[in-house]
């Protein structure tokens, strides 16, 4: 059962005859924007900021019972309902706040929109990285370039592209160079998908960000890049919305990495054994291949020759351009292996569909 107010519910309740001077310090003190005007757990009313205001622009004494400006028949939900079911409701009735009543009609929770909903900025554009041989995979990409090997019976290029769609993103460039005609060929210009397909056509390797600078026109705003070889069910706009609200340059998800030691660690002080860890593990923030950029790091790349994104991270830290980690929580998993390629073949059908 979801519960929004917690104990601060307690803070925002007032009798009916508090003074509305009492009443708009329990306002002040709760900062939801409203007080819940209660005889025992019976809700009366409510009264909210703009009913304050109201009443001052009226001249309304504020040694006055607040009952004389309460709300006496608020709209109300039902105790115990999912965040989303607050959220439709609140929605519905173009209302902020929604007080929750049991069933006997006493007052268990309070749900406000703007503490529930946290808006959105979802990307407009991605670029996806798609142009490498794929070494790790031969002799499976000798003749198909890796983001283009199925899964769940779709390239996993396409299942990248629909994830972006997912999150409003309309129109994706995809940087090329191995067998590009294959993905030209079955993308075409993304109409058949219900988006804007462009392609970056590398003429010499360019690596994991040179192709970048071969953008015309410059983006205007920030947007996602990506590998080509990756699954996942992450939630791009929270991504992007961090990005933007941290006013980065550029924001790298990272992936949380195990690394189990197989044997006894020993801890030496000088020839002195002073401890022993047995097969200890050990975490890393490793890069995840997905990014936001702003515009403003495009400059930084170089026309020509090999580019990475570890050099573009390295140069922009040096630079002391703000670089900002966003780590995952969500599935996550590069099919640059033979074995993480069998371990897609196997999950992603219960993921993606």
């Amino acid at each position: 059962m979801a519960v929004f107010s917690g104990k601060s519910l307690e803070k925002l309740i007032v009798t009916p005859d508090v003074s509305i001077f009492k009443a708009m310090e329990a306002l002040d003190a709760g900062a939801k924007g409203l007080v819940l005007i209660c005889e025992g757990p019976i809700l009366k009313g409510i009264a909210t900021d703009g009913d304050f205001r109201r009443a001052l622009l009226r001249h309304v004494k504020t040694d006055s019972p607040v009952s004389e400006i309460m709300v006496r028949s608020p709209q109300v939900g039902k105790g115990g309902i999912s965040a989303d079911e607050a959220i439709a409701k609140l929605r519905s009735l173009k209302v902020n706040h929604l007080p929750l009543l049991d069933d006997e009609g006493k007052l268990v929770d309070l749900a406000v929109l703007s503490d529930l909903v946290r808006e959105k900025k979802n990307p407009k554009m991605a670029v996806i990285m798609a142009g490498g041989l794929g070494m790790r995979l031969r002799p499976l990409t000798e003749n198909v370039p890796k983001p283009m090997l199925r899964v769940a019976g779709k390239p996993v290029l396409e299942w990248i592209i629909r994830g972006l769609m997912e999150h409003g993103i309309n129109r994706v460039f995809i940087s090329l160079r191995h067998h590009s005609e294959i993905v030209t060929d079955y993308f075409g210009n993304g109409e058949k998908m219900g988006l804007e397909i462009n392609y970056l056509i590398e003429d010499e390797p360019r690596d994991t960000a040179g192709g970048l600078s071969l953008l015309d026109p410059l983006p205007a705003e920030p947007f996602l890049v990506m590998n080509g070889d990756i699954l996942t069910t992450l939630n791009y706009s929270n991504l992007y919305t961090h990005h933007v609200e941290s006013a980065a340059a550029m924001t790298v998800t990272l992936h949380r990495y195990e690394l189990q030691v197989p044997y006894g660690v020993v801890n030496l002080s000088g020839d002195l054994m002073v401890g022993l860890d047995e097969k200890p593990s050990f975490w890393f923030h490793v890069n995840a291949g997905i990014y936001v950029i702003s515009p403003e790091v495009i400059k930084e790349i170089p026309t020509k020759g090999r580019f990475s994104m570890t050099d573009l991270i390295r140069y922009l830290i040096e630079k002391n351009m703000k670089v900002e980690g966003f780590p995952l929580m969500e599935y996550w998993l590069d099919i640059g292996r033979h074995p993480d390629y069998e371990k897609a073949k196997l999950e992603a059908p219960n993921l993606f569909r």
